[in-house]
């Protein structure tokens, strides 16, 4: 399957096939040819796969996850990720979340291990997990 980007560029590729210069239509074929070998299907597959349904474009991430949010706030929402966070890294995520005001105050260890615990849960939210308000 084609994400929709990439069915509205075969389709705009397509088109230019029969263009009345030449270069534009070597063009086209070519990058067609690309496009096609890229993905280890012929060129006549490639158009059969445009005219399919397009797949689901990839979640975009929550604003919570971005790099300009603090670190100790990504972390206390990681805590609610309890189905991929060791008990261990729970408790810690909560109490440094807790204890300390600014990322800044972390040690150079803490805060690597913040980033990692920040990082599984982030994962996770992309992949379609659901935080566990709950449970924290």
């Amino acid at each position: 399957m084609l994400s929709a980007a990439d069915r509205s560029r075969v389709e705009k590729l397509a088109n230019m096939l029969a263009s009345d210069f030449d270069g534009e239509r070597a063009n086209a074929g070519a990058l067609l040819a690309r496009m096609a070998s890229e993905r280890k299907v012929t060129v006549a597959e490639l158009l059969g796969l445009a005219q399919g349904p397009a797949t689901a474009e990839p979640p975009s991430p929550s604003p919570l996850w971005d790099e300009d949010v603090d670190l100790l706030d990504r972390l206390a929402a990681a805590v609610n990720f309890t189905s991929v966070l060791t008990p261990w890294e729970r408790e810690y995520a909560a109490d440094v979340s807790r204890r300390y005001v600014r990322a800044a105050q972390l040690s150079e260890r803490q805060h690597a291990v913040a980033e990692r615990i920040v990082v599984k849960a982030k994962r996770a939210a992309l992949a379609g997990a659901e935080p566990d308000w709950d449970e924290v």
